[in-house]
Formats: structure tokens, C-alpha cells, sequence
């Protein structure tokens, strides 16, 4: 009861402390650790309410803060908002992969995943267009990053993560086409 009370308090204190570019941002991140408690808790209500927090935190970004591009390359509160939702999806996306399979939850790490990699690679993706003059070598050592961490994952690490691999399997013809 006490860490219920005091995930709520924290979610309504983020806008006091943080400007909207971070609010956001610290949401999503708020919203995996959330949703990991509550998986280990068995908190079902709280499993769901980590995952409206995660999309409301998605969406509250786009609406806010899309229109600021920042002012460095990389190290701007857009690109790295952009970053801490991802990372957010992405863990929450597989903590619910490793949910049992009755539960009608785990289907949706794939939404996640791909809402997840969405907001990493567009992220990066605006960076490129809005900064770099090299674009397409930019957007080359995206993906090579991006199947690097997927192979380092899936494969080395052994999470035998399906939208992992399929991502894997699907980057190494593009890196191929964009070389």
C-alpha cells in the first residue's frame, strides 16, 4: 500500500520538478519500473496502469514537445525524451514477453516493442535529418548500431526475444540495400 501511495505521489510531483520536455520522459521510465513491480506483485490493475502511464507519456511527448528539435545534435531534451521512451517501451515491452501466456497481457509486448523501436529510431531519425549533412552514412551507423544491440541481445545474451530476432532478421537487408 505504502509503494502505491507513493508511485501516485511521484507521478504528480514529475511536473512540479521537471520542465515538459523531462516530465514526459520520466514518465516512461517511471511507467517500466511500475510495471515491473507490479508484475512481481501479481497487481493486475497496476500492470495496466503502468501501461496507459507508458502510452500517455508517448503521446503527451509527441503533443508537447514535437516541434522542438533542440539545439545540439544529440544531447538536446528532444532526441534524449525521445531515447527515455523507448528505453521505457522497450523494457516494459520485455517484461511482458517474460509474462506467462495465459495471461492476456503478454500479447501485448509486441505492441511495445514496436512502439518502442518506433520512438528510438525517429528520434535518431529527426537528429539525422535536422543536423547531419552525411545523412545517409548517419542513417547506416543507426541501423548497424540498432542490429548490434538486437544481436548482442538475442543472440549473445540468449533472451530469445521473437521481435528481437525478427527485427535482426529484417535489418540485415537493409543495412545490405543502404551499403
Amino acid at each position: 500500500a505504502m509503494l502505491a501511495i507513493g508511485v501516485v505521489f511521484a507521478t504528480l510531483a514529475i511536473p512540479y520538478a521537471l520542465d515538459g520536455h523531462w516530465s514526459s520522459a520520466t514518465w516512461a521510465l517511471e511507467a517500466a519500473g511500475i510495471l515491473w513491480v507490479s508484475i512481481r506483485q501479481n497487481r493486475r490493475y497496476a500492470q495496466i496502469f503502468a501501461m496507459l502511464l507508458q502510452v500517455g507519456a508517448g503521446v503527451l511527448f509527441l503533443l508537447s514537445n514535437a516541434h522542438h528539435i533542440g539545439q545540439s545534435v544529440w544531447m538536446n531534451p528532444a532526441f534524449l525524451g525521445g531515447v527515455f521512451i523507448a528505453l521505457g517501451a522497450l523494457i516494459s515491452a520485455r517484461l511482458l514477453s517474460l509474462l506467462d501466456n495465459q495471461n492476456r497481457l503478454q500479447r501485448l509486448h509486441w505492441l511495445f516493442y514496436v512502439w518502442g523501436i518506433g520512438w528510438w529510431l525517429v528520434s535518431a531519425l529527426m537528429q539525422i535529418e535536422h543536423y547531419l549533412q552525411f545523412q545517409l552514412f548517419a542513417i547506416l551507423i543507426l541501423t548497424l548500431l540498432t542490429a548490434a544491440v538486437l544481436f548482442y541481445l538475442d543472440r549473445i545474451r540468449q533472451w530469445d526475444w521473437l521481435p528481437a530476432s525478427i527485427q535482426l532478421a529484417l535489418v540485415i537487408p537493409v543495412l545490405y540495400f543502404l551499403a
